[in-house]
């Protein structure tokens, strides 16, 4: 043995032991803040991402790492469910090497199959569910402290001999200012963490997503985070806000470590105006002029985007906006609620700011016509022609079946991915099959025939 630790966090990615499977190296934002908090009261912890380990070693192995820590509970994430093979990966190497060390998973997959996976991965001992900052702090100190009993122990579902179990009590989170969303000294490589992205390690420019808010205010046809879904996510209804006071100092924090670009998990707008001018103001107090990433979930009002060029630097700064459609009718059934002309104005408003953008379309939503899809390919070619937008600012992406998805609602709808084995299954492929999105859309067009139409623009 090598090194010691209280908790070893691993995150998986797609698939440790494929050195080619090296995407999805994003850890959960609310995972930082758990294992702050654990560290907080004086547990060591060790975090790995095997993501960035294999792109700076080909030859790494996880299990190996495994084998050199002296760890007393293994912690590892199933919030994506991309991470479905992975995360069981990582569990099923712990037992094998170290079957009398408890294995410890949470996050959104987690809460949605949690029986399901307990049921099937004997290698799993506890899944905490729902909101997990205070339950695993819990959790640790049963297990490390015998403090407690899981019984005790909120959100959880853990073994008792042959049984799973639900602990008898719950808990919900209801202030998210006390939380630190950006401490990551104690991963191995902390150094890459901003250069992760969603295809791999590498990037020319920082990059770190904060944590505004958890929970959203609509009802998106394809996500699983919908509004809708939050009392089974979080046995609660309501959204929860930072101060502008802790998101600001936030930025500053990042600022100082040298980040270029902050990624902000939520659309600040969604909240209101007066919060994002409070939020945008004391930035500003603190004089710093951040870059930002930024994910509307609508389209931004002109007073909006006013406020982000006052508040961060423009040549550091890009705004993804999501249409998903050309067709004003199937992007309100999809969740979005303006329309054609109104994205044209933005667009072109955005451009007059020197402000980037970038827009982003959906290949496959349900039911789609022949007629709806010649709307979308229209509306990317004037885009290009008229307003000159490149390549790299216009995405046609392939929706993927979340689990809650609200469209799964829909009247003849036929859905291929329903269980966690479905996803399990799925992912332990090397390599994603981008073919494979988990349902039939039923579009009058096949996928292959739109990229081929978009692929011509």
């Amino acid at each position: 043995m090598g090194r010691k630790c209280d908790i070893l966090y691993i995150h998986a990615g797609q698939n440790p032991l494929d050195q080619e499977s090296k995407c999805y190296g994003y850890v959960p934002m609310g995972l930082i803040g758990i294992l702050n908090a654990v560290r907080s009261k004086g547990y060591e912890v060790i975090g790995i991402n095997c993501c960035i380990e294999k792109e700076l070693n080909p030859d790494y192995s996880v299990e190996a790492a495994m084998e050199e820590i002296d760890y007393k509970i293994l912690l590892t994430d199933l919030h994506w469910y991309v991470h479905s093979y992975g995360a069981m990966e990582i569990a099923r190497l712990s037992k094998k090497l170290h079957p009398d060390i408890p294995v410890v998973i949470g996050g959104y997959s987690t809460t949605v199959f949690a029986d399901e996976i307990m049921e099937n991965f004997p290698c799993v001992d506890y899944a905490v569910t729902g909101d997990s900052d205070l339950p695993v702090e819990r959790l640790v100190d049963y297990l490390l402290l015998g403090s407690g009993t899981p019984e005790t122990v909120p959100n959880l579902v853990y073994r008792k001999g042959n049984q799973i179990l639900r602990s008898g009590e719950t808990w919900v989170q209801t202030d998210l200012d006390g939380i630190d969303f950006i401490t990551a000294d104690y991963f191995d490589h902390a150094e890459r963490l901003p250069y992760i992205t969603s295809g791999g390690v590498k990037r020319p420019t920082t990059e770190r997503w904060i944590c505004i808010a958890r929970g959203c205010k609509f009802n998106c046809a394809y996500c699983c985070g919908a509004n809708e879904n939050m009392p089974t996510l979080f046995n609660r209804c309501n959204v929860l806000l930072r101060s502008p006071e802790k998101v600001a100092e936030d930025f500053e924090r990042l600022e100082q470590m040298g980040i270029c670009h902050v990624s902000v998990s939520h659309d600040l707008q969604m909240f209101g105006k007066e919060y994002y001018k409070a939020v945008f103001a004391k930035i500003r107090e603190k004089g710093i002029r951040p870059g930002l990433y930024l994910e509307c979930f609508q389209l931004p009002t002109r007073e909006y985007i006013d406020e982000i060029i006052a508040t961060f630097d423009r040549r550091r700064t890009l705004l993804a906006i999501s249409p998903i459609s050309g067709n004003e009718q199937l992007r309100k059934e999809n969740g979005k609620h303006f329309s054609n002309e109104q994205l044209r104005e933005t667009v072109v408003y955005l451009q007059a700011q020197k402000i980037p953008v970038q827009l982003y379309y959906t290949i496959n939503p349900v039911g789609e016509t022949e007629a709806q899809f010649y709307d979308t390919y229209s509306q990317i070619l004037y885009f290009r022609l008229e307003h000159g937008l490149k390549k790299n600012q216009l995405f046609y992406q392939r929706i993927v079946l979340d689990p809650l998805a609200p469209m799964r609602k829909l009247e003849g709808f036929q859905s291929h991915f329903n269980s966690f084995l479905d996803y399990y299954h799925h992912y332990r492929e090397a390599k994603r099959d981008d073919d494979i999105t988990g349902f039939d859309d039923g579009g009058e067009l096949s996928i292959g025939e739109k990229k081929k139409m978009y692929q011509s623009i």
